[in-house]
């Protein structure tokens, strides 16, 4: 492995560490690269950053997904690498490395999703179809702040809020709940004691 190429598994491994992202900036300029010139001004802004790097992911934004590439639709690049984006097409694709820097995914597409421990940064999910939520069961993942259901109502959901373990989430919106059943879901999704914030959209 490159040098270079020794920094990107750091930074993929260490997220949250920004040194590390100033030696890889650092090493990609020296090298040629323009993605060591976003990274640098993501991390240390001056007064034309936005401009510039606006430019700079018009031209090479689509390339810098490596292999989501055809995968994802990306929202935001922040410190120099994806950090938001919408899923079209997770097939085969959850253990990826670029992954480990993205702290927000939407999903539109199938209830073919699937949660990976490399997926380190992520701490909100949108439009997620409840088949995800049961994997959190069965593969018990990290925290998330926030969950977004995009789902049918019915009596099920009310069982698998229930089963959640304990610290997976801390707010969460389920959308189409029929008035009589909202106070059951409430107490059900309680159970959570990190569960700050239950968010019931009504049935239309």
């Amino acid at each position: 492995m490159t040098a270079i190429g020794e920094l990107y598994r750091q930074v993929y491994e260490h997220p949250d560490d920004d040194a590390i992202r100033h030696v890889l900036a650092d090493a990609l300029i020296a090298a040629g690269d323009p993605r060591g010139e976003l990274i640098q001004l993501q991390l240390q802004p001056d007064s034309d950053h936005e401009l510039r790097a606006m430019r700079l992911l018009q031209r090479h934004g689509l390339t810098w997904l490596g292999e989501l590439r055809h995968a994802v639709v990306p929202i935001a690049y922040e410190r120099g690498f994806l950090a938001a984006c919408r899923v079209t097409d997770p097939t085969d694709l959850c253990d990826r490395d670029e992954w480990s820097t993205v702290h927000t995914i939407e999903l539109s597409c199938p209830d073919t999703f699937e949660l990976h421990p490399v997926m380190r940064s992520l701490r909100v999910l949108e439009r997620a179809q409840r088949g995800v939520l049961e994997r959190l069961l069965a593969q018990p993942f990290r925290r998330l702040d926030t969950m977004t259901l995009h789902c049918a109502f019915d009596g099920e959901l009310i069982g698998v809020l229930a089963r959640l373990p304990h610290d997976t989430l801390t707010a969460i919106r389920v959308e189409g709940v029929p008035a009589n059943r909202r106070k059951e879901l409430e107490l059900a999704a309680r159970r959570q004691s990190r569960l700050g914030e239950l968010d019931l959209r009504a049935a239309r």
